[in-house]
């Protein structure tokens, strides 16, 4: 046992190196504490122990320790949660690697249902990559066990739910997932406008009465949609691959065994027989830190070439050497920015320091008579973070229409959901309009009646009828979702017009 990698409520989760023979492996620890709940655990193992191979965490060995504590041992999954992913490949992601992130944790689930669980907790952060990429579903302390098969409510531990409610339950979790993959793909391509009639279909089949799983189907559709394709793991287009679990090394000299060289770092095999001593025990640290190799061969690599000292030395010659030079540039780099800063003019309908734009008004604009607060009134606030869509779409509307007239973007985020369709064509709009357009039309439905279609989970789907005296007499429907600050527009489906020519 190495360290902690995580601690949580149940558990923790502690890096663990396993000798097989001449090799060694490295695995993770999950030692429960003495309060989690026994079922949660047998749960968890019968889940490890009967899963099919990739999609779970594979399952190594069980046991106790002395104090009568649990302690499951499994392979590691070093690549970080898909989460952290889609942060780091923002609005770049390919429809390939959408399908390769979705279509496991698709299986998975297909997996846990069949094994009698549901997972309360699926999410972008339990879903974890392994060194390879390959997304494996973990957070295994939130399975539940499904219901027995009948109406709810009767039979011998029936509870709240029915089976079909909690599948249903775990759909809506799936959905949200396929979502925020989804939203970093890059907007302007065809698929990922397909990827919108893709969610929406398995939306639309989570909320059918009756209902049917269709999880296979999913998976059918997704490869359908495109072509899975490996990882790439950085903004610079390197593909995922396999990273060596652990520097696993009898001595100093294989430090670097398993890092390709020529690639201009030191090599940090080069000379390690003639190290320094503490060099070479910063090494031994380094390997029993369980570092990554690369990390490890460029500190230990770069110290033996250049001691700290002399590094410290040179480059403090350097820049003596160099003093005036760098005084003159800084001093003209000042210059320039207070020269910028006196003569150039804000670009922007209001620039930072609040100087009012004196172009003409263009003709077509609507006049904005006052700016929308950002801060919603009491009742406005509590309607928007409450559990009843109904009751906050009037003031989601209300907000946006007054964020579009008075062309204000920053204020958007209280009315669109980040990510989503409406807030991009509403960003359009604002930055058409301080650009010197027109103000787009839109309907403010502040005389429409919103109606509840159907609601799973933080999702609803609700229509907008209008009264017979609106002035913006067309009907629409909205799709919204709440999250932690409560709902907000994602998609507007207006209805469209249809002639009744016979032709």
């Amino acid at each position: 046992m190495l360290r902690t990698l995580s601690s949580g409520g149940r558990a923790d989760i502690i890096l663990g190196h396993a000798p097989r023979g001449t090799t060694a492996e490295a695995v993770a620890i999950k030692m429960f504490r003495h309060g989690a709940d026994p079922a949660s655990v047998e749960r968890e193992i019968a889940a490890l122990g009967g899963g099919p191979s990739g999609c779970l965490p594979r399952l190594i060995d069980v046991g106790t320790v002395a104090d009568g504590r649990v302690v499951v041992v499994m392979e590691r999954l070093g690549g970080g949660t898909v989460g952290s992913f889609l942060v780091r490949r923002s609005n770049q992601l390919r429809p390939g690697e959408a399908v390769t992130l979705i279509a496991p944790v698709v299986v998975a689930l297909a997996a846990v249902h069949a094994m009698g669980f549901a997972h309360a907790t699926l999410s972008p952060g339990t879903v974890t990559l392994n060194e390879d990429g390959r997304p494996v579903l973990t957070g295994l302390g939130g399975l539940r066990d499904l219901a027995p098969f009948g109406p709810r409510g009767t039979g011998p531990g029936a509870t709240t739910n029915s089976r079909l409610d909690q599948i249903r339950a775990d759909y809506a979790r799936l959905t949200v997932f396929m979502r925020a993959v989804f939203d970093q793909l890059d907007r302007t391509t065809s698929a990922a406008r397909q990827s919108e009639f893709l969610a929406a279909w398995f939306e639309g089949a989570t909320a059918a009465v009756p209902f049917h799983p269709c999880l296979d189907e999913l998976e059918r559709r997704l490869f359908e949609w495109a072509p899975a394709v490996p990882l790439m793991r950085d903004r610079d287009g390197h593909v995922a691959r396999e990273v060596p679990g652990r520097v696993v090394l009898p001595g100093v000299e294989n430090l670097a065994e398993a890092r390709p060289t020529g690639d201009g770092m030191p090599d940090a095999d080069s000379g390690s027989a003639h190290r320094s001593a503490p060099v070479r025990r910063l090494a031994e640290w380094l390997a029993i830190l369980h570092l990554p190799d690369d990390i490890a061969s460029t500190v230990v690599g770069g110290l033996d070439v250049s001691p700290l000292a002399s590094v410290i030395t040179g480059a403090r010659n350097r820049i003596m050497a160099k003093r005036r030079a760098l005084t003159v540039a800084g001093c003209v780099a000042t210059a320039t920015t207070v020269l910028a800063l006196t003569l150039l003019q804000p670009t922007g309908p209001q620039g930072e320091q609040g100087m009012p734009d004196s172009r003409p008004p263009t003709a077509g604009a609507q006049p904005v008579s006052a700016a929308p607060s950002d801060a919603p009134d009491s009742a406005s606030a509590a309607a928007i973070a409450g559990d009843d869509p109904v009751a906050a779409i009037p003031h989601l509307l209300a907000a946006r229409f007054a964020c579009l007239t008075a062309a204000r973007a920053d204020c958007l985020a209280g009315s669109d959901q980040a990510g989503s369709p409406v807030l991009a064509a509403d960003l359009h709009r604002v930055q058409n309009l301080k650009e010197g357009g027109s103000l787009i039309p839109q309907a403010d439905y502040a005389r429409h009646t919103p109606v509840l279609i159907e609601r799973t989970g933080n999702s609803a789907l609700v229509t907008l009828e209008p009264g017979a005296d609106a002035g913006y007499n067309k009907p629409a429907s909205l799709l919204v979702i709440k999250g932690e600050a409560g709902w907000r527009l994602r998609e507007i489906f207006e209805a469209v017009e249809t002639s009744n020519s016979p032709n």
